[in-house]
């Protein structure tokens, strides 16, 4: 089944166009292969490369947004493995008021000054509704909590004011308590990570990556058992990239060493693909894994074996050969190692 697109665009100067579609309006600047897009679904900038067919596209960063009605699913959120893996979808940010008050002024005098053309009048129009639109935006708290957001990114110093205000405008909303979680998690503040990705998760149980990161956040503040609990279910999606699946498993068998399971550590590592020839740093960190799980069950030849193998794939790896001393002088002791990223 097909579909029909309304959408036309209009030369208002060298170099400067206007888009009118069924949804949106935006105005464009630049040459052919290098231009910049602003519009009322946000920003957008394009380089590429006239008559080959390849261009790069890049939208502005997109966060958390209406996380109870718009939360992606596991299933959109895939993506595919292998040779045939596509780049996943990029989401334009969207536009503050106040930047559409002055693009909307912008198009409306270009729309005043090319009115003589006969096609300023879409200028005018286009213009006065972006306009419109940003000042009717700027006092709605959604909009507000945005703009405290992108000010906690601007201003790291102050960003847990930020924040702070942007939670006091609304204690549930999902941008500011994702903003809140990812703030805590980089700084390594991990009790108050976990709280937030925990509130944040209410709004959208879906977001695998913020539970995955939430079980890190758990991992780090000392109770293993409820990262063990996230992470097992979170291994089980069927959309996972074999990286994040192996990502995954590592943070898990890091969770039963914890614990002191060495066993059930061992048997997790086991399911990963070691026996490459060439393992990514996913698969080295496995490997240490298992040397580490191998010694713990008393295999202290075998976990050397590993270490080796390691050394050889990668001689900086960290603290490989103090690791190694301490398992071959029989002194080794498994130290919680803080999970930045999964």
């Amino acid at each position: 089944m097909g579909f029909l697109r309304f959408r036309r665009r209009f030369r208002v100067a060298p170099g400067v166009t206007i888009n009118l579609g069924k949804k949106s309006a935006s105005m464009s600047f630049g040459v052919r292969g290098a231009h910049y897009t602003v519009g009322t679904r946000g920003t957008r900038s394009t380089v590429g490369i006239p008559g080959t067919g390849l261009s790069y596209t890049s939208y502005s960063r997109q966060h958390a947004r209406h996380a109870v009605s718009h939360v992606r699913s596991p299933k959109s959120a895939s993506v595919p493995a292998g040779p045939q893996s596509q780049a996943p979808k990029v989401e334009r940010e969207p536009m503050m008021p106040t930047t559409k008050i002055v693009w909307g002024v912008v198009i409306f005098v270009i729309g005043i000054v090319t009115i003589s053309f006969g096609i300023g009048i879409i200028g005018v129009v286009a213009g006065a509704i972006l306009g419109i639109v940003g000042w009717v935006q700027r006092g709605q708290p959604q909009w507000q909590i945005r703009g405290l957001i992108r000010k906690s990114r601007s201003d790291p110093a102050q960003a847990v004011v930020y924040l702070e205000q942007a939670r006091k405008i609304d204690p549930g909303n999902a941008e500011a308590l994702a903003a809140s979680a990812e703030l805590h998690f980089v700084k390594g503040d991990w009790t108050d990570a976990a709280a937030y990705y925990e509130q944040y998760l209410t709004k959208a149980p879906d977001d695998w990556k913020a539970e995955a990161h939430e079980a890190a956040s758990y991992l780090n503040s000392g109770r293993p058992d409820d990262a063990v609990h996230h992470l097992q279910r979170l291994r089980a999606l069927p959309h996972l990239t074999e990286e994040s699946r192996t990502s995954i498993t590592n943070v898990l068998a890091l969770a039963f060493l914890e614990k002191a399971d060495a066993g059930q550590a061992l048997e997790l590592v086991k399911t990963l693909p070691l026996q490459r020839h060439n393992l990514d740093q996913q698969l080295q960190r496995s490997l240490f894994l298992r040397a580490v799980s191998r010694y713990g069950l008393g295999a202290k030849a075998d976990a050397i074996k590993d270490l080796d193998r390691l050394y050889a794939l990668n001689a900086d790896f960290p603290s490989i050969q103090e690791v190694k001393a301490e398992m071959q002088a029989s002194t080794f002791a498994f130290h919680h190692v803080d999970v930045e990223a999964i």
